[in-house]
């Protein structure tokens, strides 16, 4: 994506809100949090959000009521909405549907299912991510158009494919082998160059993306299992910023 997309989230749990921020970075979209409706209403109606995300909220208004009052504050009243809620009703969830929701998932949120709502809805559907997508921070022994291998570093992952940190550009269609360690293990996986980005961050000017070419279906399956442990742990990061801002907080009382 050269514009990441973003995300607003409204929950009022300051933990389950970092952790599906810290869970969106990784996924590669950027999110605002805010814990209250008013809140909400103000960043939506300047129109720069691309998905909302509403979770459990103080008081008694049901959630359907929430999501009207919501995108209705969106220029066009028509965001892409996802309901994330610790409640499994089912007259609120065809409630929230019928107020304009695209997606209600449950508490805890599985990683693979936000993943696929949030994507059945991106567009243009050349944005749109099938599999499951993470950032990551891997050293890979990489041979370039059967080359010797080299150390690389793996900047996504996913099961269909990886974007690589290279300091040059290369053609569409070199071949690339690729040694992935993965819990101890090196997965041998090969593949074809298929686009060249530039500027990635302020310490990596150039990466090239790689689509896996198909092969051992069991492979696919490893990757994503990684990557949704990888991604599960991002609850316990998001709880120990938690409980660090509230032993700050208490300190300053």
């Amino acid at each position: 994506m050269k514009n990441r997309i973003s995300v607003l989230i409204v929950d009022e749990s300051q933990t389950f809100s970092m952790y599906l921020a810290l869970l969106l970075q990784r996924m590669g979209f950027k999110s605002l949090r805010v814990s209250q409706t008013e809140s909400a209403k103000f960043v939506l109606s300047r129109g720069f959000t691309d998905f909302l995300i509403v979770g459990d909220l103080a008081g008694p208004e049901p959630k359907h009521q929430i999501v009207r009052e919501l995108t209705a504050s969106f220029p066009d009243s028509s965001i892409p909405t996802i309901v994330i809620s610790k409640q499994d009703d089912l007259a609120e969830k065809q409630a929230c549907h019928e107020a304009g929701c695209q997606a209600y998932l449950l508490k805890p949120v599985q990683p693979k299912a936000l993943h696929a709502a949030l994507n059945d809805h991106i567009t243009p559907f050349s944005e749109k991510r099938i599999n499951l997508r993470s950032k990551v921070d891997m050293i890979s022994e990489i041979s370039i158009d059967r080359q010797a291998p080299q150390q690389l570093q793996l900047l996504t992952l996913s099961r269909g494919g990886a974007l690589v940190a290279y300091d040059k550009n290369l053609p569409t269609g070199t071949r690339i082998s690729m040694s992935l360690p993965l819990e101890g293990e090196l997965i041998s996986l090969t593949g074809s160059v298929i686009y060249n980005r530039t500027n990635i961050d302020a310490k990596i000017s150039r990466a090239f993306g790689v689509l896996f070419h198909q092969g051992n279906a069991l492979h696919g399956e490893r990757i994503e299992g990684y990557l949704e442990s990888m991604l599960e742990e991002c609850r316990l990061v998001s709880d120990s910023e938690a409980a660090l801002v509230k032993d700050e907080q208490a300190a300053a009382v």
